[in-house]
C-alpha cells in the first residue's frame, strides 16, 4: 500500500515495476508520485506517473485519488493530541509563519550560530519546468513571512539582510539590508515583506549592538 507517498523516484518506480511483474499488488491513494526525488531537487512533477503503472498491470494495480485518512484526521474528535501540539507549539521556538504564499515555495527557519542569538530564513522557490529549464521567479507583494522568536522583542536594533541570486550582482548574489517599509515587529513577532527572487533568498535577522 502506497498512502499518498508524495516522493517516488525512478528507482522507486522500477522497484515497484519489477514487484508487478512478479504478481504483486498495489493499493496507491492520494498523491503518491507528485514530487520527484532528491536527485530532481524533489521538485514537483508535470505528469501523473502512477496511473500508467495501473494501466500497464490491470488488476494489479488500485488506484483511489482521494486522501480515505484525511476525513478521519481531520475530525475533531481524532485531533485533539494534534491540537493540542500545535497550540504549544510557541514553545518551541522559533516559529514561522507565511501568509499569501506562492504555490512550490519552500520556507525553514533556523536559529543561527552567526552571530549567536539570531535566526536565518530560508526561502526555496520549486517552481521549475524541467522540460524547458525555466523557473518562474516569485514576485507577489503581499508575500509575507512572519517570525516568532524569544530574542525579537528586544527590537531597538534589529537587522534583516536578504542575500538572493541575482545574476547581475557580484558572484551572483545579492545582499540587501531591508528597511522598515519590509520589516514590521509587534510583540516578539517580526513580519517580512518578501523581495523578489528566482532561485532562492535568505533572510539574515540579528540584534546588533548599539
Amino acid at each position: 500500500m502506497l498512502p499518498s507517498v508524495l516522493v517516488i523516484t525512478a528507482e522507486h518506480l522500477a522497484t515497484l515495476e519489477a514487484y508487478l511483474k512478479q504478481g504483486g499488488k498495489l493499493l496507491i491513494t492520494g498523491e503518491t508520485g507528485a514530487f520527484t526525488g532528491p536527485s530532481a531537487l524533489l521538485l514537483p512533477r508535470n505528469e501523473d506517473i502512477m496511473s500508467p503503472l495501473a494501466r500497464a498491470f490491470p488488476g494489479q494495480v488500485t488506484l483511489v485519488k482521494a486522501r480515505p485518512g484525511l476525513a478521519y484526521h481531520g475530525a475533531h474528535s481524532n485531533s485533539a493530541a494534534l491540537q493540542e501540539a500545535l497550540t504549544r507549539s510557541s514553545d518551541h521556538l522559533p516559529v514561522v509563519a507565511a501568509s499569501n504564499p506562492p504555490g512550490h515555495i519552500g520556507i525553514y527557519a533556523n536559529k543561527s550560530l552567526a552571530p549567536p542569538g539570531g535566526f536565518t530564513i530560508d526561502l526555496v522557490n520549486y517552481n521549475h519546468d524541467l522540460a524547458t529549464d525555466h523557473i518562474t521567479p516569485v514576485t507577489r507583494t503581499d508575500f509575507t513571512v512572519t517570525l516568532q522568536g524569544a530574542s525579537l522583542k528586544n527590537t531597538a536594533h534589529l537587522k534583516v539582510e536578504s542575500i538572493r541570486y541575482d545574476e547581475t550582482a557580484p558572484s551572483n548574489t545579492l545582499r540587501q539590508v531591508l528597511d522598515t517599509e519590509r520589516s514590521t515587529v509587534s510583540g516578539g513577532s517580526l513580519t517580512l515583506r518578501i523581495p523578489p527572487f528566482t532561485h532562492y533568498q535568505v533572510l539574515r535577522i540579528w540584534t546588533s549592538k548599539p
